[in-house]
């Protein structure tokens, strides 16, 4: 009996549970919008070599792609004070005895006349990326180890740090 009661329960619990639906005829309709925003500007990939081997007046070429930028917008990639050694000189150090070998710079935008970059003039901008100018502008860095006679052999290794920025016309 108990077990009757407690199927006759379940049962009318179920029962209780379950919504009627009928279909209804609608005979009012509305509609709407919504709008859609896609910003395809300030968007930009600069391409800066990862390495480069020297062999004698190697260059670095600095360039955009997928530039997406307005009339007032530039990116701009200098060469800060922080790639240059304790000489004011970019400097290559030697693997094997930590000592040093400098380096000139020599910048160049868009094929102008290069500039010996230092510390004393740093920052330096090498290349100035607009909207006119996107799919041409190049920087260019040469790099030219200066050797010494006592200038020890071996690998050398340096670091030239490269800032980007995207400039707006209303933040100059």
């Amino acid at each position: 009996m108990k077990k009757f009661l407690a199927l006759f329960m379940a049962a009318l619990m179920v029962m209780s549970c379950s919504v009627a639906a009928s279909a209804a005829t609608v005979e009012e309709s509305s509609s709407s919008t919504t709008t859609v925003y896609y910003s395809n500007y300030g968007q930009y990939a600069v391409n800066i070599p990862s390495s480069l081997m020297l062999t004698q007046k190697d260059t670095i070429s600095v360039s955009a792609d997928y530039a997406h930028l307005t009339a007032t917008q530039s990116i701009v990639v200098s060469i800060p004070e922080g790639s240059f050694g304790e000489s004011g000189y970019f400097e290559l150090i030697a693997d094997a005895d930590r000592s040093t070998m400098k380096c000139t710079l020599l910048a160049s935008e868009n094929e102008a006349e290069a500039v010996e970059l230092t510390k004393e003039n740093a920052p330096h901008t090498l290349v100035t990326i607009t909207e006119e100018n996107k799919d041409t502008a190049t920087g260019t860095l040469q790099v030219i180890p200066q050797k010494e006679t006592a200038t020890a052999s071996g690998v050398f290794m340096g670091r030239i740090q490269f800032d980007i920025s995207l400039i707006n016309a209303s933040e100059e």
